[in-house]
């Protein structure tokens, strides 16, 4: 974990209130995982005294560079949205534990929701390297919500694309395409692995999917934070608890999504 000032190199509009910045940072993008995050302080010392938690989007190793996306909801991302090229930034990361990438897998399905395409570009990208067969599935409200779909052409992967309007790509809702791709209930998977990132209504309907097929799924979830290191119990969420952890507990269980996940097994989580 680093804290440091960066030089902005681009922080560009790519659709509609949403953002892609491209900051310098080599100890980042020589450590940071799939799925991990930062902390950035917006608006400098006269902002609002919270960072916001913003996912790795993107490593460029060889520039030493890290990408983030995001989409503007209040005050500190409108701030942030306001960062010129040159301008500085002070951030706190790699954070959280990100996506795991078994060694046996054979298939990946990368299900997306929105914003949630954030973290799973990295993600993508680690898989492409690794050879593994790679089916994307990009959903959103409509053709304007549809993030991130040239870079991940570039990966080589298979891509599929559903809106609820049906402005691009099938009419309807991502999970329905996981679960037109997977066949009727009963039908073989082989280790194939599920990684979803998105609203937690569709990310919940994956969940299920995945559990009605055998299929091991990673959830990486979004919370509100105050500190990003697990310290304030800001951001816990229920999840089961662990045959070792609490086993006689009536009560809730939670975890915090800044030191336990952000990424969780799908079973883990209290849907």
């Amino acid at each position: 974990m680093h804290q440091a000032d960066v030089i902005v190199l681009y922080n560009q509009e790519v659709a509609h209130s949403c953002y892609k910045m491209r900051f310098l940072s080599s100890e980042i993008a020589e450590s940071a995982k799939p799925g991990q995050f930062i902390m950035i302080k917006a608006g400098g010392e006269f902002g609002p005294l919270l960072r916001r938690p913003l996912s790795i989007h993107r490593i460029l190793a060889s520039e030493g560079a890290v990408e983030i996306l995001y989409k503007v909801v209040g005050t500190g991302t409108r701030l942030l949205s306001e960062t010129k090229k040159g301008d500085f930034l002070n951030l706190l990361g790699p954070l959280g534990n990100g996506f795991k990438i078994n060694t046996d897998l054979h298939a990946a399905v990368i299900v997306s929701g929105g914003i949630g395409v954030a973290p799973l570009l990295f993600l993508a990208e680690k898989i492409s390297e690794k050879k593994i067969d790679l089916l994307i599935l990009l959903g959103a409200k409509t053709k304007n919500d549809i993030l991130a779909v040239s870079e991940l052409e570039n990966l080589g992967g298979e891509i599929k694309l559903a809106t609820e309007d049906g402005s691009l790509g099938c009419r309807g809702l991502v999970s329905e395409l996981l679960e037109k791709r997977l066949g009727p209930p009963g039908s073989p998977v082989s280790k194939i692995h599920c990684f979803t990132c998105g609203p937690r209504r569709m990310m919940a309907r994956v969940a299920k999917l995945s559990k009605q097929y055998k299929i091991p799924c990673q959830v990486s979830l979004e919370a509100g934070m105050a500190c990003g290191i697990g310290a304030c119990l800001g951001c816990a969420v229920e999840t089961k608890p662990r045959e070792w952890e609490n086993y006689f507990a009536s009560q809730p269980h939670y975890q915090r999504v800044c030191k336990d996940g952000p990424v969780f097994d799908s079973d883990e989580v209290v849907w």
